[in-house]
């Protein structure tokens, strides 16, 4: 406990309190349970169902009904988007140039508000595809989100210059499909 005494980063405090919960799970402390739990995911949301389950679990055995259905509900969106992730992952393994695919994969960690790994995977995006214009506009969003006005300006000015790709892209799926 004397670690949390310490002026720790964000992240390292969030490990302690996810192990400090951890320790109190199997010392069948649920009210430390919550505390630790609740403080690391306030610091650091993770894509990982687990702590989630544990604070589920925990809220329900100290009769939290309603908390313990919020966490049960985390929980299984949490499931959800990782098998979303995995399913995801798989297809960018076997089209590793694919850069929707890329792009959809930056939007499941934004539903998650994994804001910092979206960017990465719509960067990703447009370096495969330098046109697609919903990951400049993605990105020129995120960059305004973090105060940067010359980069999102930037990916702005390419969005609009990339709305005739978009269009033909469209254009030539229709013209290839049987749609009248």
């Amino acid at each position: 406990l004397k670690v949390l005494d310490e002026k720790l980063p964000s992240q390292d405090r969030a490990s302690a309190l996810f192990l400090l919960g951890e320790i109190a799970r199997s010392e069948k402390q649920n009210a430390l349970v919550i505390k630790y739990l609740t403080e690391a995911l306030e610091l650091a949301p993770t894509l990982e169902p687990g702590p989630y389950r544990i604070l589920y679990s925990a809220h329900a055995s100290l009769n939290h009904r309603e908390e313990a259905e919020k966490y049960k509900k985390e929980f299984q969106e949490k499931t959800d988007r990782n098998t979303k992730l995995f399913a995801v992952a798989k297809k960018i393994r076997e089209a590793p140039e694919n850069a929707a695919l890329r792009f959809e994969q930056g939007n499941n960690f934004l539903e998650d508000g994994q804001k910092d790994e979206a960017a990465g995977w719509w960067n990703m995006a447009v370096r495969f595809d330098p046109q697609f214009q919903a990951a400049h506009e993605a990105l020129a969003d995120y960059h305004a989100a973090k105060g940067d006005q010359e980069r999102s300006d930037h990916h702005r000015r390419l969005a609009e210059q990339s709305a005739r790709a978009t269009f033909n892209k469209v254009w030539l799926k229709l013209l290839n499909s049987n749609t009248q």
